[in-house]
């Protein structure tokens, strides 16, 4: 069998053709990304940042009453920035300590490495609906700078215990208890048929209460406390609740998809609350959820009166739970307020232009079971902690 012999004279010319044109696209798309910067390029995302959030962060009004002083942390923070040496890790950091002097409040920070992950995976993959959330994440130097920069910098800063739950059965008191450290998105599968296992391993036992031990849960997904814990005890359940913004550009693009309506030509004027004239909110659409699920534990587990605990770190997607409880009855409350803003929608993120950095804020205010601003009053127990209790003590007081 005779070897195929290729004419060289043809074939390297053409070979070196397109050797050109892949350098060529190689360097056109790397110069459109970058990892180092200028500081009149930082100082650029920095005012950017700011004009942001005097137009479209509407908690700022909060902030001032709580004594923050705005004006000097954002001064004091850019002029640190002109003297520091323009490092992206540096700026990063900056940034992080003035987010952290705002308190975070209503989840005003930068994204963090992991984060990015958790929205790229959720808000990016091809399965995903075309949304701002997508097509903010789709910038090549947001890509660039979280996937080829801060991914090996490793900067984390969410804090999230990824302890796995712990099921805890006390016999004497037949009382279940399962405590849910986070609700990180992970969980969703690692932890999918924990509840139902775990009730399975315990056999024939008289349980006569089920609590949920949340207190210091600082959120994650709603998904898991849906599919992981509610679904599990079976039922059908409806609730709603009102969500209020601003009606500007940039809200526009993330609830294209919602029907948003305007708040005094549509809503009584005796139901609009107080927060919304304080924040400077025209608009609001209404939440219509549900939930169903079908039973996955026996009849002991499914008949026990269930609990869940409280205090006052639980934030976002766990104060969600908490306010699913109470609107809907699904479980009782126990112990200390909630630290709030879990009633909503996915932070909005904002890409900071030059760095590709990504800002997120809550972009809508809501109100609790009482009629005030869920991000600053949380969801309150139906039975409070004394000041010498833990929420679980006060769990036993009750039922003994």
């Amino acid at each position: 069998m005779k070897l195929k012999y290729f004419n060289l004279k043809v074939i390297l010319p053409f070979f070196f053709l397109i050797l050109m044109i892949l350098l060529g696209y190689s360097f056109c798309r790397e110069e459109n990304v970058r990892s180092e910067f200028k500081n009149e390029q930082l100082v650029e995302d920095f005012d950017y940042l700011w004009g942001v959030l005097e137009n479209e962060y509407i908690f700022l009004p909060v902030l001032e009453e709580r004594s923050i002083d705005i004006d000097n942390i954002r001064r004091s923070t850019r002029e640190q920035i002109i003297k520091q040496k323009p490092d992206i890790e540096l700026y990063y950091n900056l940034l992080d300590e003035m987010f952290a002097k705002m308190d975070y409040f209503a989840h005003l920070s930068l994204v963090d490495w992991h984060n990015y992950k958790i929205y790229k995976e959720h808000y990016n993959s091809e399965e995903s609906p075309e949304t701002e959330w997508k097509n903010v994440l789709q910038n090549p130097q947001t890509k660039f700078i979280y996937e080829q920069v801060l991914s090996k910098r490793n900067l984390n800063y969410s804090n999230v215990d990824f302890s796995d739950i712990e099921g805890t059965y006390y016999e004497n008191q037949k009382v279940l208890v399962f405590r849910i450290k986070s609700f990180d998105p992970s969980f969703l599968n690692r932890n999918a048929n924990f509840i139902s296992n775990h009730v399975e391993s315990l056999g024939t036992v008289q349980i006569d209460h089920i609590v949920f031990d949340i207190s210091g849960n600082i959120g994650g997904s709603d998904l898991v406390w849906r599919e992981n814990i509610v679904k599990v005890f079976g039922g059908d359940y409806e609730w709603k609740y009102y969500l209020y913004l601003r009606n500007t550009e940039l809200m526009k693009k993330y609830y294209k998809n919602f029907d948003v309506q305007l708040i005094r030509n549509q809503l009584e004027q005796d139901k609009i609350p107080l927060f919304c004239n304080q924040l400077g909110l025209t608009d609001y659409y209404i939440v219509e959820d549900e939930i169903s699920g079908i039973l996955q534990v026996n009849e002991e587990a499914a008949n026990a009166k269930r609990w869940v605990l409280i205090d006052n770190k639980v934030y976002s997607a766990a104060d969600s739970f908490a306010s699913f409880c109470k609107m809907t009855g699904w479980a009782t409350l126990v112990g200390t307020t909630t630290k709030g803003d879990g009633m909503g929608i996915t932070p909005l993120l904002i890409t900071l232009p030059n760095t590709g950095l990504l800002m997120r804020f809550s972009g809508t205010a809501s109100a609790n079971e009482e009629g005030d601003l869920n991000a600053i009053y949380g969801t309150t127990p139906e039975y409070y902690s004394t000041k010498w209790e833990n929420p679980f003590s006060t769990f036993l007081r009750i039922i003994e």
